[in-house]
């Protein structure tokens, strides 16, 4: 391990959802570890655990999470009880997964500070949570502090359209129109290769929205040649919008409609 680590300080991935919307996959999960691996390393950093407490809110001081409790234990004491595994910190996409209350942020300052040097990454920003004297200087400390909500959705809207652009899907969909399922590559974890048969109606809607027709004009135009969607359904305005215009397309595949 010390080897592997190579003077990187090993950190917790912490994640935490309140409701994941889509039931069983704690997709929404997958993403806040995948990303906190990625900023771990931007900071030097290494993650060697990972801890989520799923369909948890931090909101409520009468609802216990399993995995804070313990990641702040871990911290405290420089180590993971029955691994012996070293951690110096946490790293999460913002300070919201770990604290919402005075009470939780205390609790994750004791345990930073008992270990002496203990490391927080918010997204890609490591922050000090206590200086040498003890003092707090998180730029967050109370909940009277924390930013507006609708910073925070729109700050939380803007990590997901890249997370989904990267895995190339719409949200909620099983793959994208034109495109194939599954596909082991990585970070294009499904629709890798398209598909023959809708491929060209792909091509169409595209050329024609950029000449003109509206979006209710190709969904009828679809609906009329018999294409149906990729769940089987007919087109509407509004999915046909959703898939010419969404960034998982532009993002991930517009490369290929030259070809």
């Amino acid at each position: 391990m010390e080897d592997w680590l190579n003077g990187r300080a090993p950190l917790i991935s912490y994640a935490r959802i309140s409701a994941d919307r889509l039931n069983g996959d704690a997709i929404g999960i997958q993403r806040q570890h995948r990303n906190n691996t990625r900023n771990a390393e931007l900071r030097g950093c290494a993650v060697v655990l990972y801890y989520e407490d799923n369909n948890i809110t931090a909101a409520q001081r009468q609802i216990e999470r399993p995995a804070f409790i313990q990641m702040c234990r871990d911290i405290t004491h420089g180590r993971e009880d029955e691994t012996g595994i070293a951690v110096r910190g946490c790293v999460a996409v913002e300070h919201e997964r770990v604290w919402r209350l005075p009470c939780d942020f205390t609790a994750f300052q004791d345990a930073l500070a008992m270990i002496g040097d203990g490391v927080f990454i918010e997204g890609k920003t490591a922050l000090d949570l206590v200086n040498d004297g003890g003092v707090i200087t998180a730029r967050l400390v109370t909940a009277g502090h924390c930013e507006a909500e609708a910073e925070k959705v729109s700050r939380r809207a803007i990590r997901s359209a890249g997370d989904r652009a990267e895995e190339g899907k719409i949200y909620g969909s099983p793959r994208r129109f034109g495109w194939l399922g599954s596909s082991q590559a990585p970070l294009r974890l499904d629709n890798k290769h398209k598909d023959t048969k809708e491929w060209p109606h792909l091509i169409d809607m595209i050329k024609a929205r950029y000449a003109g027709s509206s979006w209710r004009g190709i969904a009828a135009d679809m609906n009329k040649a018999k294409v149906t969607t990729a769940r089987g359904g007919r087109w509407t305005e509004q999915a046909v919008r959703g898939l010419v215009t969404n960034l998982a397309w532009w993002g991930a595949g517009s490369s290929t409609v030259k070809s």
